[in-house]
């Protein structure tokens, strides 16, 4: 069984480790999280929408690997 001070003290880890677990999370979310205005939204949309054209630097390397990876 544990003593009243004891008891308190794992008490008082679970609520640090708690407090601290808390903490971490809000940390990573404000890093994670982009907050963008409306007009910025509808711009990212618009541009996830849009098909990219191709990079011929990329085509050349794509190119290259197929070569080289067969």
């Amino acid at each position: 069984m544990l003593t009243r001070i004891e008891a308190t003290a794992a008490c008082d880890s679970v609520f640090g480790l708690k407090n601290a677990v808390e903490q971490a999370q809000t940390l990573v979310l404000q890093h994670e999280a982009i907050t963008l205005s409306q007009q910025d939204f509808a711009a990212l949309l618009g541009a996830l929408g849009t098909p990219a054209q191709p990079v011929p630097v990329l085509q050349r390397a794509f190119a290259r690997h197929v070569v080289q990876v067969r």
